[in-house]
């Protein structure tokens, strides 16, 4: 009887250190995978809020073949660095004289001024004002903000002369 009392003893000792050991391997473990969390965080949501888009033109007439330029400027009124990829639209027949879905980095409370310049064909419809936007996507390819301007195609006059 005597054996196994000792037996019993020696069991609740290995028993209560190897539960110390799981809890102190598990906590370790908790606190590695929080750092390691954290590490892995690139930056936080992009709040729309915190975003101001638009164009610097509103409106703006052009006379085909020709181009347009304009500028957009997005302010990061937060308090991080946010990344953005833009990525603008504007009819099948005109063409972007640059690059299309870029990324940019905006830092906290910071503003980037970006230029758009458009080559406009020369088979565009005169009388016809055409939209050309852009969407602005964070990390994750999610749509944050966009913003807008119109181009008016002027309608060219047919003045023609006849002799009498």
């Amino acid at each position: 009887m005597k054996n196994i009392y000792n037996l019993y003893k020696i069991l609740k000792i290995k028993f209560r250190n190897n539960i110390i050991v799981l809890l102190a391997f598990v906590s370790i473990s908790l606190s590695f995978s929080n750092t390691l969390a954290q590490q892995n965080t690139t930056q936080p949501q992009v709040n729309a809020k915190d975003l101001k888009i638009y164009f610097i033109k509103r409106f703006i007439e052009i006379l085909p073949p020709g181009s347009i330029f304009n500028i957009l400027v997005i302010k990061n009124n937060s308090t991080t660095e946010i990344t953005l990829n833009t990525v603008f639209t504007f009819p099948d027949q005109w063409s972007l004289i640059g690059q299309n879905n870029v990324i940019y980095k905006v830092a906290a409370n910071d503003s980037l001024i970006i230029p758009l310049r458009l080559s406009v064909s020369s088979n565009s419809r005169g009388g016809v004002a055409n939209v050309i936007g852009v969407n602005i996507l964070d990390e994750k390819k999610k749509t944050v903000g966009s913003a807008f301007c119109y181009a008016n195609i002027i309608k060219k006059p047919n003045l023609l002369m006849k002799k009498r």
